[in-house]
């Protein structure tokens, strides 16, 4: 008996003590308590994307453990890491400053599965032959950090390590967790035998000045890739950036020269603003779903620029025989004088009939149509229309670092949205290429969106997948899309803002400015287009059914009448296109 009223005192004090602790965690902060949270949980940042700690590339390094970097006579003091055979070991969480050379060896952090580890390379110069130069083995997640000023570089070996390969290391930087690079210093990463960075889970990059130059992939991500404030320049015979998950790019500077894809995802790439220069690649971006709401995107290829389909487990580098990468043609852009990526190389942006040119970033209002009637079936310019259903969802959904439970996307629809910024598509070698392709749906509801790709049968400016429903729609933006008559396929009479698909029978010489002009001769539209071309989709906010334009390409001119918000002049879908402009153009 005596046991048992023993056993409930026990009970009795337990539960007590159980609303003692919940009260004082609800209303700990009017009791003065201080609540503890983590500092690199998504619910603890600003960011949809972002945690404060991803972003912080200046923490205070004083008592940091300091690493120098000395071949065999590498010193450790405090806590945390050892050396062991010419490695850098670090077991601990914790932060780390790490300067000076190392030959023939690796930073390995080997630490707590929930532990957090800072990196602070400050002027780190590592080479080694038969394993990454940093390695992550476990950890909960990894901040690299480059000091201000510093030059960090890591150089990778021909071949690696029976171990190394055993453990699946493929690369320069080989993290099997979270890994996020940050600061302001500059990291260049050379490998010489297969991907530059991979990370098994998700990559952040929201600082540096990064180089990476890769034989095989040059960042490769398992799962999420998100990016932020940086300077990234890739040069890759495979993808120049492949990730399992989303892609976002939220800022940066992005210069990609690739074999095959230069940005490649297995679900959806958003861009929200930054520079992204692709000076040759196959195609440009890949992905199920593809999203521009800002920024300006210039891509060289020699395929498709924008891909949105539902077949994007194999890419087209993956599948080639080793060594027979297709031939990269010019070089990227250089970033170390901290200039942006000149897109003057590529023609001029259209400017409208005031002389200014179009800002893809600032929406404005929506375009009125002839019944003075605004857009609603796909959100009015300047609001981001509702995606198809399975589409984005909503970021700040995410409350941790790992996306694993919460992926952005669903992979249910494909499709390619452009709702702000400029889109700059250049194809000049293509054959059976198209400027944006998707096997759903083009929505183009702002921005401005220029394509050139060379006159061939079945070169298309804009693709859709009509045999599965797909659709273009324009609701807003700004068009100039120029390549093949053979294979076009037709605007959708479900769009909201008017335009002009000519074809005409024989091409337009490459280096030809092309003009449209409104009734008063006001210039609305301008565009010296670097390819030759024999069909043209054109369109702006201030197109209107019933009005007459000029459509002018070099000397030749024709007047055409709006009879539709989707005009077509011309035959399509492979008919003989018998328009002939007054001029120089046709026979």
């Amino acid at each position: 008996m005596s046991t048992h009223i023993g056993f409930d005192r026990i009970c009795v004090i337990v539960t007590v003590i159980s609303l003692i602790v919940t009260i004082l965690f609800m209303n700990g902060e009017k009791l003065g308590i201080t609540l503890v949270t983590d500092a690199d949980s998504e619910a603890h940042s600003d960011s949809e994307w972002f945690t404060d700690n991803d972003m912080n590339g200046s923490w205070d390094p004083s008592g940091a453990t300091v690493i120098s970097l000395n071949g065999s006579g590498t010193f450790v003091s405090g806590n945390g890491a050892y050396v062991k055979d010419g490695n850098v070991y670090i077991v601990q969480s914790g932060k780390y400053v790490l300067s000076g050379t190392l030959d023939g060896g690796s930073i390995i952090v080997d630490a707590e599965k929930y532990s957090k580890v800072w990196l602070l390379f400050s002027g780190v110069n590592i080479s080694c032959d038969t394993d990454a130069c940093l390695r992550v083995d476990q950890a909960d997640k990894v901040f690299l950090t480059l000091a201000e000023g510093t030059e960090n570089i890591l150089n990778g070996g021909s071949s690696y390590s029976e171990e190394a390969l055993a453990d699946g290391t493929d690369a320069v930087i080989y993290a099997h967790d979270d890994l996020a690079i940050n600061g302001s210093g500059s990291l260049t990463v050379n490998s010489s035998c297969m991907n530059g960075i991979t990370a098994k889970d998700d990559l952040v990059i929201t600082g540096g000045t990064l180089s990476v130059t890769a034989p095989n992939h040059g960042v490769k991500v398992n799962d999420s890739l998100r990016i932020t404030g940086a300077k990234i320049t890739v040069t890759a015979e495979k993808d120049g950036i492949h990730a399992g998950t989303e892609i976002v790019v939220q800022d940066g500077t992005i210069a990609i020269t690739a074999g095959d894809d230069a940005i490649h995802s297995d679900t959806a790439v958003c861009v929200y603003d930054g520079e992204i220069t692709v000076t040759d690649c196959y195609e440009g971006i890949e992905a199920l779903i593809i999203e521009i709401h800002g920024g300006n995107t210039l891509i060289c290829s020699r395929d498709d620029g924008l891909n949105a389909n539902g077949n994007t487990g194999t890419s087209f580098g993956d599948a080639m025989p080793a060594g027979e990468a297709p031939e990269m043609n010019g070089t990227p852009p250089e970033f170390g004088d901290g200039s942006a990526p000149d897109f003057s190389a590529m023609g001029t942006p259209p400017s409208m009939e005031d002389g200014t040119v179009p800002d893809g970033n600032a929406m404005g209002a929506p375009p009125v149509m002839e019944d003075g009637a605004t857009p609603t079936d796909l959100g009015a310019m300047g609001t981001s229309p509702d995606p198809p259903e399975g589409g984005f969802g909503d970021p700040l959904e995410n409350s941790e670092d790992s996306m694993e439970e919460k992926p952005i996307v669903s992979v249910e629809e494909t499709y390619v949205l452009i709702t702000g910024g400029s889109l700059t598509v250049i194809n000049s070698t293509g054959n059976d290429a198209d400027g944006i392709d998707s096997n759903g749906s083009i929505l183009l509801t702002g921005g401005t969106v220029l394509v050139s790709l060379t006159d061939g049968a079945t070169n298309n400016a804009l693709d859709y997948g009509s045999e599965s429903g797909g659709e273009t729609v324009i609701s807003g933006g700004t068009v100039i899309a120029c390549g093949s008559s053979g294979m076009v396929e037709n605007i959708s009479e479900n769009s909201t803002q008017c335009s002009i698909l000519y074809n005409f029978s024989e091409s337009a010489a490459a280096g030809q400015t092309l003009c449209l002009k409104d009734p008063d001769g006001n210039i609305l539209l301008t565009w010296e287009v670097p390819n030759s071309f024999s069909s043209v989709t054109l369109s702006c906010p201030q197109m209107a059914v019933g009005e007459t334009y000029t459509i002018q390409i070099g000397d030749s001119m024709e007047e055409v009448t709006l009879d539709s918000v989707d005009t077509t002049i011309g035959e399509t879908f492979g008919g003989m296109p018998g328009r002939n402009m007054k001029g120089q153009i046709g026979p």
